[in-house]
């Protein structure tokens, strides 16, 4: 009896929660705030705002749960093109004006608001704070990276922020660009932006002290009933500072060698830690004394993860120069990363288009002030 007096209790709290956070407005956690979402006239929606392309509109949906599969296959069906996930049950969504179907089938979805996707809800959490870190500066302008929509010209970006200010690099994680401070919300607010930042900081070699810290015991245990993974078969993409010198603990697997000159010797270090055989010291064998090694000046190893994952049969791309992990954000340059890993060069799950490439790829950054950042994501 008490039991089932303690689940008919769980239940009802369940269902009072359930309407609580339905009676709350509907809101999307951006880096730049959070927002109320209260429209729900699809009709306004529709209609383009000052500034806003004639012909398609972009705007963040809030659900009351996340949209099925089958859902978004109708939907993109009749002219939508979803942009991505935001917390909480929300979705960047791009309809065409006149895609009368699109517009009713919106109607037909468990809706709860809307929100025209404004400049400001395109900010970094740094920029939208009104300030812009010391590398970013370059003489009295800042440098931004700026994402486009996936649906958007490059060329007519660029164009436009070279009406701006000066467009300094193009990459596969956004357009470069230099402003005067006082700019930015004209950067913003051209249709064709999904996301604004500051440029990205520099890499900074870490880990300089660290020892074999990185979960070693549970991976490398030589003793009977151990795992005793040794990276038999497995190629590494290591980038770091120039080229390391010739030691018996990496002969034979270094299957190519793509650096530029030495910077120092941490890169010696890291593919020690990574690779090493242990045929001097066994002291001194790393977490993989089997695996084969491409080697890189940093950042070739990240900006060839695609390629070589063919070319070489790159699974694990290690970095120890952790740019973009120690901060709470996400940024532009960890989010090229992850497509690189989640999606393989296909559209998101969630789309309706799964890959079919099942391999695991690690993309694997150490700190000097933790034991690890090791993020794994699944293809497919």
């Amino acid at each position: 009896m008490k039991l089932r007096l303690l689940a008919v209790a769980a239940v009802v709290a369940l269902q009072l929660s359930a309407q609580t956070d339905a009676a709350k407005p509907a809101r999307v956690l951006l880096q730049s705030g959070v927002y109320q979402l209260t429209e729900v006239n699809l009709s306004a929606l529709s209609k383009p705002l000052a500034g806003e392309s004639r012909q398609r509109v972009v705007r963040v949906f809030a659900f009351a749960r996340p949209l099925t599969e089958l859902e978004w296959a109708n939907w993109s069906a009749r002219g939508a093109v979803n942009h991505g996930y935001l917390p909480l049950n929300a979705y960047l969504v791009e309809i065409p004006v006149n895609a009368t179907q699109a517009w009713n089938y919106a109607a037909q979805l468990p809706l709860r608001g809307a929100a025209p996707f404004t400049g400001a809800m395109k900010l970094s959490s740094t920029l939208a704070s009104g300030s812009f870190p010391d590398y970013a500066w370059v003489g009295s302008e800042v440098e931004l990276v700026v994402v486009p929509l996936a649906t958007a010209s490059s060329a007519a970006l660029t164009a436009n922020l070279d009406r701006i200010g000066t467009v300094v690099a193009t990459a596969a994680h956004g357009i470069s660009v230099r402003i005067n401070p006082s700019d930015l919300q004209r950067v913003a607010a051209l249709p064709e932006v999904q996301f604004v930042q500051p440029k990205e900081a520099p890499g900074e070699p870490e880990n300089l002290i660290g020892t074999k810290n990185h979960r070693a015991t549970a991976i490398r245990v030589p003793f009977p009933g151990g795992r005793n993974y040794r990276g038999t078969g497995v190629v590494v993409g290591h980038g770091d500072d120039g080229d390391i010198e010739p030691h018996v603990d990496f002969k034979g697997r270094i299957t190519a060698n793509l650096s530029g000159h030495s910077q120092g010797d941490h890169g010696d270090h890291v593919a020690g830690t990574i690779m090493g055989a242990g045929n001097i010291d066994p002291d001194g064998e790393g977490q993989a004394p089997c695996a084969s090694l491409v080697y890189y000046s940093y950042p070739g190893n990240l900006n060839s993860v695609d390629a070589h994952y063919t070319t070489y049969g790159v699974r694990v791309t290690a970095s120890s120069y952790s740019n973009g992990c120690r901060y709470p954000v996400y940024r532009c340059i960890r989010h090229q990363w992850c497509r690189s890993a989640w999606w393989g060069g296909y559209t998101p799950r969630f789309c309706g288009n799964r890959g079919d490439v099942g391999d695991w790829i690690y993309i694997v950054a150490h700190h000097s002030l933790s034991d690890g950042d090791y993020r794994k994501l699944r293809i497919s």
